[in-house]
Formats: C-alpha cells, structure tokens, sequence
C-alpha cells in the first residue's frame, strides 16, 4: 500500500474516557515523530477521543511542516492555530488533572517540537523558548532511570530547540547547555548499542562544537567537531544510508579544512579533500546536483587552502575551474544561499592566485569583487550574518588591491566601507582571530590611502587599526599573522615619521 504512517493500537478505554494505547509508526528512513529511531513507534497521549483528534491533528501538521521545511517550502504561522487548541487542553486543569506522568510528558513533548517548528518557521525567539520550557517539563516527568529512551528523545529535542535560539541572534548562550543534552542522550543510546540515534547525536554535538569554535578560537573545540563527525560517519551503513553518509563525510569535510589552519603540514587538508572525495562516490550532478555541487565548492575551497599552504598556484586554478564548472548553469533560484556561497569562494579562488600572480594586474581582483557582490545579491545581515560579513571581507580585499593598483581612492573607501559592514558582525569579544583579520586587511587600506595624499590622518587611522588588531589576536593565533600586522604597523610608523609625526 506504500503507506508513509500508521496509526494503530487498542480503542478499549478505560475509567476516564482516555482511548489506548494507540501508536504512531513511520514507514521511511526519517525517525518517529519525537525525532529518534528507538522507540521505533511513538506512543500516543492517553485522552478521550475529542482531545486525542486535536493532538493527532498536530502531530501530522507538524510532520507536515517538517517535511515542507527540508524541500524549502514556507508554511507560515499555520501550525499557530493547532498549536492553540492543544495548549488550551494542557492548561485546562479539568482535563490535565488525572493524567498520568507518562500522559503528560507526551502532551510537554508534542507542544514543545511543534513550538520549535512554528519557532524556526516565523523567526519567533517567544515560541522557541516556549518549546524549551516544555522540553524541560517533559523531563520532569521522564527520567533516565525510568524512561531512558524516551528521556533522550527529549534530551536530543532540547538541545536542537537550543540550537536553533543561537540561529535567531547568533549569541552563543545556548549552545553549551545544547551540548550537555546531546551528551546525554548520546549516553543513552550507546549504552542500548543503538547507532543511528547515536550517529545522529554525533552530527549534532559535532555541528554545535564547530560553531562553539568561532567564539572560542582554538584548535581544541574544531578537533571535537571532527571526532564527532567521524563518529558519525562510522554509525551509518554507507549501502543502507548513503545520503546521511554522505552528507557526514561533506560536513568532515568542511570541519577537517577550519582545522587545517590550526595544523601544520597538508595532511588534515588531504584528508578533507578524501572526505568530499568520499561524497561524491555518492553524489552525482546527474541525480544529486545541488550536493554535487556543495562536494565540488567544498574541494575548490580545499584547493584554495592548499594553494596558500604550498605557494602553488596551480592549486588555485584547479580550484577556479571546479567552480566554472559549478556555477555554470546553476540553479541559483532554488538555492540561492548555496549558489551565493559558490560565487565567495570563486572570488576567494581568484584572490588567492592574483597573490601569485600580480603581473595580471586588475584581472583577477575586478573578476574577485564581480564575484563578491554578486554572493551579496543573496545575502542578507538578518538570514545569514556569516556569510554576509564573509562576503563583504572578501570585497574589500578585491577593491582594496583595485585601489591599491590603480591609486584610486574611492575603491579603497569602499573597501573601508565593506570591512566596516563586515565589523557589524565579527566582533572581537566573540570571533576575535577574524576580528583581527578584518582590521589588519582594514589597516592596509587605510595605509594605501594615507599614501596617496600628503597629510598623516588615513596613515594615524591605520596605526591605530593595526594596534587593535594585535591587541586582539589570540595568544594561540597564526604566528605569521601576527609578524605580518607588526611589519605593516612599522611600515605606517615609518611613513608618519617621515612626514614628521612624533608619537611623544
């Protein structure tokens, strides 16, 4: 009957009207709708009929959602209304008050994934902390001893409604206490021998560590990212789940090249490009475009990487034809945040082979900032700050070297310009390695502008900068960093000594 869910049990009832036990079982490769494999049926509250059709209602609208969600399909505030109805019936104390723990932990558990779902949906920071509330109060009633399954289940719901209060300011609160309920529910489905559950946990402290590392910079926090991920990976039958397999072996890939700045050496490189590598055994342009394509930006990005590593610029040009290929023909309109990212690293690609190659002159910087702003196009400071502020990083450098190469002041202001935007994001509290990235390549355009006129403010700015810069650097930051933010801030020195500046 290729029947995708079955609702079954017994209808008997008992003393209060309540209707069971009924239960809710999947028919695909996704997990129940508490979001685990084990139990592999959820259990649906005891209520009378009335009361368990309005749960019911929820449950599938949420499915529903969710399933919306993964094929970018907008649903609004439509699970609102839903989601009053059962609200109400949990607040009612005249239903509530002799329902058992068991009933009660199910009515906190549904309420609190499709709060979480509505949350995402509608940007609502209310109703994601309203799904956190209601996770915790399952877990009053649900405990490890009694109900470990169950309490994992819960454990995992917490952590990722956590996850996603990060991804509405980006402030990161939330995101240790996510990994202490990841880690719970990990020690519960090792202990059961249950490795999907397990692999997927692994995915999700493996994804929360390499976003703990961009605000507490060291290689300790990526390096748990990538044992994590390769956790993962062990945990899924690449012939029975190729697609989580896969995409485990993508998102390694993404961890082990951040890694790669911290290692000395290509072999964690090397290793990233095995993983995208490993991918793409699954993923073809012909049946998976748009992972194809994320595996083959992936290996672009390594090859950048690579390039800068070995001061070879062939690696760059592998790495901009990979990406011709890519963005040629593109389907920009169906995802149009991949498709962005595509066209950041291209203008990476090209920056990284004009530092090899400067006799080309305008070429590859005006190719660079095309290719920059056209990312902007689908980038947005609200949707996706990262990628904005990485965009505009990148810009600045393409239209500092334009200024740089050509004197012209206004591409070196606009450069000024899309490295401050860049600052409304990277703050030095928070990512202080790329804070002081940003501010040494800001510098650097101040100097060039202070060079092209007589008087000393643009050259006292860059100072200044340059200062701040390494006043923020990470103790444990690239050393060769920080000799080339010296070496820069005495080049501005000299020329302020030069125009008759005294320091005293």
């Amino acid at each position: 009957m290729r029947v995708e869910s079955l609702i079954w049990g017994g209808v008997k009832g008992d003393s209060n009207g309540a209707v069971g036990p009924l239960y809710a079982t999947k028919f695909s490769d996704y997990p129940q709708f508490g979001g685990a494999f084990l139990p592999g049926d959820f259990k649906l509250p005891a209520l009378p009929p009335d009361d368990l059709c309005k749960v019911l209602r929820l449950i599938v609208a949420t499915d529903s959602a969710e399933f919306m969600v993964r094929y970018k399909i907008r649903f609004g505030d439509s699970l609102e209304t839903v989601i009053r109805e059962v609200t109400a019936i949990v607040n009612d104390p005249r239903k509530s008050a002799g329902w058992s723990a068991d009933t009660r932990a199910r009515m906190n558990l549904i309420l609190g994934i499709a709060n979480r779902t509505s949350g995402v949906e509608r940007k609502s920071k209310d109703s994601l902390n309203a799904a956190v509330a209601y996770f915790q109060r399952t877990l009053n009633d649900w405990t490890r001893d009694r109900d470990p399954l169950e309490w994992a289940m819960t454990q995992r719901n917490l952590a990722d409604a956590l996850g996603q209060l990060f991804g509405l300011d980006w402030h990161d609160a939330p995101l240790h206490p996510a990994m202490t309920a990841y880690q719970n529910a990990l020690a519960i489905y090792q202990s059961r021998s249950d490795r999907l559950d397990s692999a997927h946990v692994q995915l999700g402290l493996a994804s929360g560590y390499e976003i703990i590392g961009r605000y507490e910079p060291g290689r300790e926090n990526v390096s748990r990212a990538v044992d994590h991920y390769r956790a993962a990976i062990d945990g899924f039958d690449p012939h029975t789940y190729p697609d989580d397999w896969a995409d485990a072996q993508l998102k390694l890939a993404n961890a082990l090249r951040v890694l790669a700045f911290w290692d000395k050496g290509t072999k964690t490189l090397e290793d990233a490009m095995a993983a995208n590598r490993a991918a793409l055994t699954v993923y073809s342009k012909q049946d998976a475009p748009l992972r194809w394509a994320a595996a083959q930006g992936q290996l672009a990005e390594c090859l950048n990487q690579l390039g800068q590593e070995t001061s070879n610029p062939d690696d760059f040009r592998k790495s901009i034809s990979i990406l011709r290929q890519v963005l040629n023909g593109y389907p920009r309109a169906h995802a149009p945040s991949e498709w962005s990212a595509l066209q950041s690293a291209f203008g990476d690609a090209l920056m990284g082979l004009y530092d090899f190659d400067q006799k080309s002159g305008n070429e590859y910087p005006q190719q660079a900032a095309i290719a920059y702003r056209a990312s902007l196009e689908e980038l947005t400071l609200q949707d996706n700050p990262i990628g904005w502020a990485t965009a505009k990083q990148g810009l600045g450098n393409a239209l500092e070297e334009l200024g740089h190469n050509n004197s012209d002041s206004s591409s070196l202001n606009q450069a000024i310009d899309a490295y401050n935007d860049s600052l409304k994001v990277f703050k030095s509290d928070r990512e202080p390695l790329q804070w002081a990235t940003v501010k040494y390549e800001q510098g650097e355009a101040l100097e060039y502008l202070g060079e092209l006129g007589s008087g000393i403010q643009y050259l006292q700015q860059a100072v200044q900068t340059y200062r701040e810069a390494l006043a923020a650097l990470p103790e444990d930051g690239p050393p060769e960093m920080r000799k080339d933010i010296q070496e820069s801030l005495n080049d501005a020195l000299e020329d302020l000594h030069q125009r008759g500046w005294n320091s005293g």
